[in-house]
């Protein structure tokens, strides 16, 4: 196991969707219409500043970027696959799954 680090950057996760987050980049006039994927353990939510590697031939969003204290404000809507809504109504990636 191993390989190069690639390069570190950040940018603003544009949309959440089933496939992924779409990226605002630097310096791009739209954002990405590829949607990349992210740490299933990543916390993101439409409009967050996030820490991305690019990495074979790919981005990786490894998550946001802010205040730890903040991921605890949740209301747990389940919305399927889709996510949780948090109290201000904005939308996560949760990719973990319930067993009932």
């Amino acid at each position: 196991m191993g390989g190069t680090m690639g390069e570190i950057f950040t940018a603003t996760a544009a949309a959440i969707t089933q496939t992924g987050v779409t990226l605002q980049l630097a310096g791009q006039p739209a954002p990405t219409q590829k949607a990349y994927k992210s740490l299933s353990s990543a916390a993101i939510a439409a409009g967050d500043p996030v820490l991305c590697v690019r990495i074979s031939g790919t981005i990786v969003v490894l998550g946001r970027i802010g205040i730890p204290e903040k991921d605890l404000n949740f209301l747990f809507i389940p919305l399927g696959s889709a996510g949780l809504l948090t109290k201000d109504g904005r939308q996560f990636i949760s990719r973990r799954e319930s067993n009932g």
